[in-house]
Order: C-alpha cells, then sequence, then structure tokens
C-alpha cells in the first residue's frame, strides 16, 4: 500500500517525518521482523551473546529501540531512521568476526536495507513511478494466466 504524496509533506517535514516515511519506515521494520535472521538485532547483543564478554558497544541500537523511536515520533526525518539501521549493522560487524553467522546476517540484512531506501520514493514522481511498476508486474501476472 503507497501513501498518496501530500504537497505539504515538505512543510510537515520540518516538524518531523512525513506520513509517507513514516509509514515506509513502519513497513521495513515489519518486513524486518517478519525474517528470522532478524532475531539476533530485536535486543542488545550483549543479552544474547553472554559469552562474548568482549563486545564494546558505544552506542548500542537495536529493532526495538528503533521500533520505540519510531512510534515516539524521535526521527526527524528518514535518514535518521536510516543511520540507526546502519549503526545497527556496524556494531554487529565490528563486534564479530566475520566469519560468524551474526557478521553475516548484519551483511544480507544491511543490504536489504539499502536496498529498500534505493527504493523509496523521494518525490511524487517517483511514487507514481513505483506505482507504475507494481501495478505493471500484476497486469504482467494476470497476463499469464489467462486461459488459453
Amino acid at each position: 500500500m503507497l501513501v498518496r504524496w501530500n504537497p505539504f509533506d515538505d512543510y510537515f517535514s520540518k516538524m518531523g517525518m512525513t506520513e509517507l516515511q513514516h509509514t515506509w519506515c513502519r513497513r521495513i521494520l515489519n518486513d524486518l521482523k517478519k525474517k528470522k535472521t532478524s532475531n539476533a538485532f530485536r535486543r542488545p547483543f550483549q543479552e544474547i551473546f553472554t559469552l562474548n564478554t568482549t563486545l564494546k558497544i558505544k552506542k548500542h541500537v537495536d529493532l526495538t529501540i528503533i521500533e520505540k523511536k519510531l512510534m515516539h515520533n524521535e526521527y526527524s526525518d528518514i535518514t535518521k531512521f536510516v543511520l540507526d539501521m546502519k549503526l545497527m549493522w556496524k556494531n554487529a560487524l565490528e563486534s564479530f568476526s566475520p566469519d560468524s553467522l551474526i557478521h553475516q546476517t548484519a551483511l544480507y540484512l544491511s543490504s536489504w536495507v539499502e536496498k529498500k531506501y534505493g527504493e523509496y520514493p523521494r518525490n511524487e514522481k517517483e511514487e507514481w513511478l513505483n506505482m507504475i511498476k507494481v501495478l505493471t508486474k500484476k497486469v504482467q501476472k494476470l497476463e499469464a494466466q489467462i486461459p488459453q
């Protein structure tokens, strides 16, 4: 579901996230939480990996913290939201060896979020183009199902 672009979004963005941005962030969080690989990022690493006492994370961020900040409108824009995501991945990449599962998972989820961020519509035209792409895919699927 795409949120319609509102010409007043630019005005309101000075006071916080636009409705479009907020909806996109909620969608990203919900999609991440559906991925079983995201379980390790829902709580502080220290709680999950108690055997690893060498973790020295200066600013801890996990999906629960990001979700709370989003719910309480603590992000002024989508960039701040994405920066917290990047910090979460960075913490994992710096805290765990490259051959560890958590390191590999952070790489995977990081690239997934980056891809989604790249698809985020920055204006009304991009939003329309995204809707057209989605509709085109649906039409192609329906065309493939036409009885012969």
